[in-house]
């Protein structure tokens, strides 16, 4: 090899020749230049270019020569407008250091120039047929530009972009040059710098672009990247398919999967699904399932009922399940014993098969459960309530109704005793210790009733202080030695003392029985049968206990039938007030009158106030009659002498209600009376009942000069107390101690005892029911001031006592 080399540099001229014949084997034209342009050598294939200048070609022919030449002989490139133009453009890419070019002839042939300065300062140009490589560039691109996918064609360094068909430009909005000034790091918007073609095929494959529009909007694109040449180059192609849509929709599928999932978490019932076709195990549940169960979601996903629960409840799980497969919906109350929680469970459950998207039957089970234990426990209770007595526990009206109809319709022989209870002296205990003590009586009462009741019997509170019982009959039927055993068994225990709040209470009790005639007897009829006993028992013989006996519907007839009549009283100017003289003992003479309410009913004539005041106390018609009491009793007093005072007896009824203190203002500014002559006269059980409001409004009374008085003094719970706590006018003895001076020294005392307490504390007293010359000396002697009674007047009415009046003023006269 090293002699063949020698021999060729020994030899120039065989060199040369042997390099001659190389350059003409070549299948590309080439062309040697001297330092000024000049050929110094071509080949055969180069003149086969020019078909026109090879007729010009010579050795030392200057290059732009042979431009020109090349021209006039009809080599003219494609698209020739500005011949001196194009040479000159020609010459400077020849004189360039190097220069590639591709040149279109007129005939249609495509060839690359390559031109490459020498160091001597020559030049070596090159010329290759690229005629059938540009056809095929040509139906390439003919089916690029027509493809409807965005495609480009860049080349593999610096990534600039070398072609781009319609769609591309339609997805990015370029118009085809300001397209092709890109590259393709300049469309990507947050995917990173790419660098080269190596760097993009980096890349994970199903690697997203995030891309810019021309007019700044971001798509998202999934690129396909293949390696070509392109016209010769080494280069790429990327076909994009825009997925900006599709992933909107994924996303939005993504955020709605979210959503329900945060929704079916949020959901406050338990939410379950089960695979039925993978033996039903259970594939979802939510937190309030988790909560329910006591159990985590790892510990129930994968498992079925009989994983989880005894197999009596996982058969039942199991029956539901079917149930809803075979119906589509399955809606009930389960009671339900997790082994996973100390406490069973109330569920109402709702169950239904998700439908499948074809005809193939559900695969899975939806079931919601909304543990209502609570309500359950609530609605029991409210069931409770609603049938029960809260004080006492004792069946209520609505109950005892069941039991009496049923205990009926089973007596086929009647046989059912029906026992009527009344408390007596209940209100008392009411008005004097407030209605907490009445209430806690009232349950103490009910324990002792449930304490004496035998096996089959029903004890009941209808309300107040009324009770009920119901006395079935034995096996031998309805004993009536029995029935009257019970009652006094039930009057023994109730009317034992009671310690309530540290305070020992009384109180008495009366019974009415009334007994079915048959299974057919109507219960209300038997009720009202015993209550017409019990009323009967409460107005003769209070304590006792009394049986239905025919005749007692007249008399309830007659009280129901007086209640309605009284309602019609006041319009109807049928009350009459009378007057009973109060005399002071010491001057022995009138010193006021008490007003005394009168009912003259037009068929029964006059009703005593003990028969129809506790009506109107129990109506609240007191108020409007009470009312018309003062203003009539305050007129009249208005037409007697100054020195005489007028007496009123308020209802403690009256303080319960509104605007009393307003009734008072009224009846004196309407009259005209001086308020220092009239005389309101009250019992203790005002100020025992809501004690510190009622004791207000009497100081208020009180400071606009009207007396008050403190009537039936000593008959009551707290006299003492009340004397010392509020600035009574007079206290009027009670009647019964009065009646009982000179057979009775405890009376006298007594009488002593208060008289002198007024004194003391500057009141007046007042003995009522005096009725003989040995009474009237008596409280005279222990130091009465006032006396009142029928010896010194009966109750009469005002013109009546405006003549009593004239008479005393003209005895006095006289």
């Amino acid at each position: 090899m090293a002699r063949s080399k020698l021999k060729c540099l020994a030899d120039p001229v065989g060199l040369a020749a042997a390099l001659c014949e190389a350059l003409e084997a070549l299948p590309d034209g080439v062309a040697v230049f001297d330092d000024q342009d000049r050929y110094i050598y071509w080949n055969a294939r180069y003149a086969d270019f020019y078909p026109g200048g090879s007729k010009i070609l010579r050795v030392g022919l200057p290059f732009i020569d042979f431009l020109r030449g090349s021209l006039r002989a009809g080599d003219t490139p494609s698209g020739l407008v500005d011949e001196e133009a194009w040479i000159t453009a020609r010459m400077a890419r020849h004189r360039a250091p190097s220069s590639l070019h591709e040149h279109e002839t007129a005939d249609g042939r495509w060839m690359r120039i390559q031109e490459r300065r020498t160091p001597s300062g020559g030049s070596v140009g090159i010329r290759t047929e690229i005629t059938a490589i540009r056809e095929q560039a040509a139906s390439f691109m003919l089916l690029f530009d027509a493809n409807p996918l965005p495609m480009c064609i860049f080349a593999r360094d610096g990534l600039g972009i070398l072609a781009v068909n319609d769609a591309a430009l339609d997805l990015y909005g370029y118009d085809r040059a300001a397209f092709l000034a890109l590259s393709v790091g300049d469309l990507q918007a947050a995917s990173g710098p790419a660098t080269g073609l190596e760097d993009l095929l980096a890349r994970p494959s199903e690697t997203l672009w995030s891309q810019r529009r021309l007019d700044g909007s971001t798509i998202v694109t999934l690129p396909y990247i293949k390696r070509l040449t392109f016209l010769g180059h080494p280069a790429a192609m990327c076909c994009v398919v825009d997925v900006t849509a599709r992933n909107a929709i994924a996303d939005e599928l993504r955020q709605t999967r979210a959503f329900l999932h945060s929704v079916v978490e949020a959901f406050p019932a338990a939410v379950f699904v089960k695979d039925l076709e993978d033996e039903g195990r259970y594939v979802l549940m939510n937190r309030s399932g988790g909560a329910l169960l006591n159990l985590d979601r790892g510990d129930v996903i994968g498992k079925n009922d009989a994983d989880l629960f005894s197999a009596g409840v996982s058969a039942d799980l199991a029956a539901s399940d079917a149930q809803a497969i075979e119906s589509g919906l399955y809606e009930a109350v389960m009671d339900v014993r997790s082994p996973h929680r100390e406490d069973d469970l109330v569920l109402a459950v709702s169950k239904l098969p998700i439908p499948s998207e074809t005809e193939a039957p559900p695969r899975f089970l939806l079931s919601i459960g909304r543990d209502i234990t609570e309500q359950r426990r609530m609605e029991e209770r409210l069931t409770y309530l609603a049938h029960h007595d809260v004080l006492t526990g004792l069946p209520n009206r609505v109950l005892f109704q069941h039991h009496l109809d049923a205990a009926l319709r089973a007596s086929a022989e009647g046989g059912v005793a029906l026992l009527s209870i009344d408390l007596d002296g209940f209100k008392n205990v009411n008005d004097a210790f407030g209605h907490p003590t009445g209430d806690a009586l009232l349950a103490a009462i009910g324990g002792r009733l449930r304490a004496v009741l035998s096996e089959g019997d029903t004890g009941a509170r209808l309300g107040g202080d009324e009770f009920a019982v119901i006395h079935r009959p034995g096996p031998a039927g309805l004993d009536p030695d029995s029935v009257e055993r019970l009652a006094t068994r039930i009057i023994a225990a109730l009317v034992q003392p009671y310690e309530i709040d540290g305070r020992s209470i009384s109180i008495g009790a009366t019974v009415g029985i009334a007994k079915a005639s048959g299974s057919d007897t109507d219960p209300e009829q038997l009720l009202r049968q015993a209550d017409l006993a019990l009323y009967h028992g409460k107005g003769t013989d209070k304590g006792t206990v009394q049986h239905y006996r025919p005749g007692m519907d007249e008399r309830c007839q007659s009280c129901l039938l007086l209640e309605r009549d009284l309602a019609g009283a006041l319009e109807l100017h049928q009350f009459e007030l009378y007057y009973q003289p109060m005399v002071d003992l010491t001057r022995d003479r009138i010193c006021g009158f008490e007003a005394l309410l009168r009912w003259h009913h037009p068929e029964l004539g006059t009703i005593p106030p003990s028969d129809f005041i506790p009506l109107l106390e129990d109506s609240g018609a007191i108020a409007a009659v009470g009312a018309w009491v003062l203003h009539t009793a305050c007129r009249e007093a208005a037409t007697w002498p100054a020195e005489i005072k007028v007496a009123v007896n308020l209802s403690p009824a009256q303080f319960r209600q509104q605007g009393l203190l307003a009734v008072i203002i009224n009846a004196l500014a309407g009259s005209g009376l001086d308020p220092g002559r009239l005389e309101l006269e009250i019992t203790e059980s005002v100020l025992l009942h809501n004690n510190d409001a009622n004791l207000g409004l009497l100081h208020q009374i009180r400071a606009m000069g009207v007396l008050v008085s403190l009537d039936d003094f000593g008959t009551g719970y707290s006299s003492l107390s009340y004397v010392r706590c509020f600035p009574f006018s007079k206290i009027k003895v009670d009647r019964s101690f009065v009646a009982g001076l000179g057979e009775d020294a405890g009376c006298l005392a007594i009488v002593r005892a208060v008289s002198r307490l007024a004194t003391d504390l500057c009141m007046v007293t007042t003995a009522e029911g005096i009725e003989t010359p040995d009474q009237l000396r008596t409280v005279r002697q222990e130091g009465c001031s006032e006396g009142q009674g029928y010896l010194f007047g009966r109750p009469m009415p005002g013109r009546n006592a405006a003549a009593l009046l004239e008479h005393q003023r003209s005895v006095r006269a006289a």
